[in-house]
């Protein structure tokens, strides 16, 4: 189904992603290259229950790459402990280094890849090593966002799950504009929806309410935007509203600028 039965072995399931670990060996970088063959990429962790659920599966000796490397090209990249990345890009806000990890191996050789193993008294923990060794390998599959043109777009998600955002634009000409949101954000109130348009916009108006900005404070009777009506947006000069990580409404006013 998504990854290669010859190849790997299902280890669980998680807030619904789904690990696998590798039936065969190989070092980190062909590791990375099947691991995104194959679905998903090498397994980032971000917290205890989802580093137990990996390290579990190790046995003596049979150590467990994982997503983690360490990028000579980050501006914030010093040895031993700066510049370590996920393979996804996502913030590195977890860690499980071992006694004295990440070392360098005390500066003798090129340790930028990381494994998982469990030792006595320290529990499941990462090593910093060179990536030629050929271990096994954990592979995660992550649904998220899989189009191409939204604002979050994750191009190692197998399936999307409807949480994509979008940005769009609507230019605007000086005096009033009719218009309609086909996406809106989380926050959907009239402050943040025209905060791009800062003290150019002077007033939005709608069927039953209006709102005026005097001073830098929203005065009115509307304090939500919404899919299902039309605004009038009363500018200054010619101007881009901007609508940033919008999420697409399920029913929609017909009117678009």
């Amino acid at each position: 189904y998504e990854v290669c039965s010859g190849l790997f072995t299902n280890i669980g399931e998680l807030d619904n992603n789904r690990y696998y670990l590798s039936t065969i060996t190989a070092n980190w970088e062909d590791a990375k290259i099947i691991s995104e063959d194959n679905n998903g990429h090498l397994v980032t962790i971000s917290n205890d229950a989802e580093n137990s659920l990996v390290g579990q599966h190790y046995t003596g000796g049979n150590y467990i790459w994982i997503g983690l490397f360490q990028n000579t090209n980050s501006p914030e990249f010093s040895e031993p402990y700066g510049g370590w990345e996920w393979v996804t890009g996502e913030p590195l806000d977890f860690t499980s280094w071992g006694n004295g990890e990440p070392n360098d191996n005390l500066g003798n050789s090129n340790e930028q890849y990381v494994f998982l193993e469990w030792q006595e008294n320290q529990n499941y923990i990462w090593i910093d090593a060179e990536g030629d060794d050929l271990w096994r390998f954990a592979l995660e599959l992550e649904k998220g966002c899989t189009d191409p043109t939204a604002s979050n777009f994750q191009d190692y998600v197998y399936a999307d799950d409807g949480s994509c955002l979008y940005d769009y634009e609507l230019e605007l000409h000086s005096g009033a504009n009719l218009v309609s949101f086909y996406a809106l954000p989380e926050d959907s109130s009239v402050p943040n929806i025209l905060a791009p348009l800062g003290d150019n916009v002077s007033g939005v108006i709608t069927e039953g309410g209006a709102s005026s900005y005097n001073s830098g404070e929203w005065q009115g009777s509307i304090t939500n935007i919404s899919c299902t009506k039309g605004y009038w947006i009363i500018l200054d000069a010619s101007d881009t509203l901007t609508v940033y990580d919008a999420v697409p409404c399920s029913n929609e006013y017909c009117l678009h600028v």
